[in-house]
């Protein structure tokens, strides 16, 4: 049977990363064929997507909002025998919704990828559509209870998958004391109290090093100001691409992840993931779904939000004591292998794929 995965666009996230390692596993498995549509086409992450997937359908759209494509996909899917849409986005939700009515399809809805501290318009909008859906797929507990949806008869939490052979590990690493975060430059990344944080860890540790790995989505010159007014030019390392960001997490000694709770809470974090995945110790704002990713003092240690004290004093700490910090990244790597592998993942949601295909529910 066909399953059409239909996203918002492949831009490099968190997300669409998510969708590559499943249409991987699902190629791999081989009880599903795939297609994928991009309702925003020329994110650089579709050409992988797309080797993954057995068919990508055309989408044409002028401008953002332009809603022929939601009338295109039915008679596509139609064409391809789809049985199932597995759907990312609040514009794919309102595509899913469409493609459920006219063409037939069981839908499973897996747009709860975060834990929003308040609910903007666009995720009201995929709210409303998404309760339609045969099937809700979040990635985190914290994403439900967010998007009022925990408690729902059809709502389930399938984590993130990992496949731990992307990751390299071992070695002794030689160079100043690192650390990188990877995240792009967006208003839901808190990069100030990290820059803050670093100031911190340098009056400790002068030679300590920041890798900020991530696309610029609007707040990157803020930080580079923040960092020229810091006096840290010569302590921050600037990596744009960050489509595979494994070999850059590997050559630090821990991960970093500051979330800015006052517009965004994770689900399950793919950095902190890849992070853990590496052998890293992970230092997060505690927000969201972190602490199901992150066990606190035993993988890597969760902080207030906005307090670059308490994150510069878990770096610290790290930092000051290589050893412990490996054995928490080994705990770390450990832990990701056991709950998130993407074998896992991909089982769970060919057993979805399953029930809805039989009309059954919950």
């Amino acid at each position: 049977m066909i399953v059409l995965v239909v996203t918002d666009g492949m831009d490099p996230g968190g997300t669409e990363r998510q969708i590559v390692e499943l249409l991987k596993g699902l190629k791999r498995s081989g009880k599903w064929r795939t297609a994928l549509a991009v309702l925003s086409p020329g994110g650089t992450l579709e050409s992988e997507a797309a080797e993954w997937a057995g068919w990508v359908l055309p989408v044409h759209r002028k401008f953002r909002l332009d809603p022929r494509p939601l009338w295109a996909l039915p008679g596509l899917a139609r064409g391809l025998g789809a049985r199932v849409v597995h759907t990312f986005g609040w514009m794919s939700s309102l595509a899913g919704r469409r493609l459920q009515r006219k063409a037939g399809l069981a839908w499973v809805d897996g747009g709860v990828r975060y834990a929003p501290p308040k609910l903007r318009l666009r995720e009201w909008v995929g709210r409303w559509a998404m309760r339609g859906a045969d099937a809700i797929v979040s990635n985190s507990r914290a994403g439900l209870r967010a998007w009022g949806l925990e408690g729902h008869p059809r709502a389930r939490v399938i984590p993130n998958g990992i496949d731990p052979g992307r990751f390299p590990t071992g070695g002794e690493r030689s160079g100043p004391p690192t650390a990188c975060m990877v995240a792009n430059f967006t208003p839901s990344k808190d990069h100030e109290t990290a820059v803050r944080a670093w100031a911190l860890v340098r009056r400790e540790l002068p030679d300590a090093r920041l890798r900020l790995v991530g696309l610029d989505r609007g707040t990157r010159a803020r930080v580079e100001g923040l960092v020229h007014d810091l006096g840290l030019d010569d302590a921050i390392e600037w990596v744009a691409q960050t489509n595979h960001p494994e070999s850059i997490i590997a050559a630090c000694d821990i991960g970093v992840l500051a979330s800015d709770v006052r517009v965004h809470g994770e689900g399950i974090s793919n950095a902190l993931l890849e992070c853990l995945a590496c052998g890293k110790p992970v230092v997060a704002t505690a927000c969201g779904g972190n602490d199901e990713a992150v066990t606190e003092g035993e993988t890597g240690h969760l902080v207030a939000p906005r307090t670059p004290e308490a994150l510069a004093a878990r770096v610290l700490d790290l930092l000051r004591d290589p050893a412990r910090a490996r054995r928490m990244g080994e705990a770390g790597r450990r832990d990701v292998t056991a709950r998130y592998s993407l074998e896992r993942m991909v089982a769970e949601h060919e057993r979805v794929y399953a029930e809805v295909a039989r009309g059954t529910r919950g």
